[in-house]
């Protein structure tokens, strides 16, 4: 699978609620591996006092992944988004 692949999937955690699409991916360059996936995109955070609040609430860290295949699957157990 191509990291392309993961954008616009449909996020939904093992509770089946769902979180949105794949806006935007946060790699982690030093050891290859995706960091967080984002629900909005990157560009459209724009003022810098909203930056952190906003990219906490749509980042979902790529360890939370339980499958990939025609959507995301996470586990949505105790979740800190």
């Amino acid at each position: 699978m191509r990291l392309s692949d993961l954008y616009n999937m449909q996020i939904i955690g093992t509770s089946g609620k769902v979180y949105g699409k794949v806006e935007d991916i946060i790699l982690n360059f030093e050891n290859g591996v995706v960091y967080s996936v984002l629900t909005e995109k990157l560009e459209n955070i724009k003022r810098e006092q909203d930056i952190k609040d906003r990219l906490i609430k749509s980042s979902i860290k790529f360890e939370r992944v339980v499958s990939i295949s025609d959507n995301i699957i996470i586990n949505d157990n105790q979740i800190k988004r």
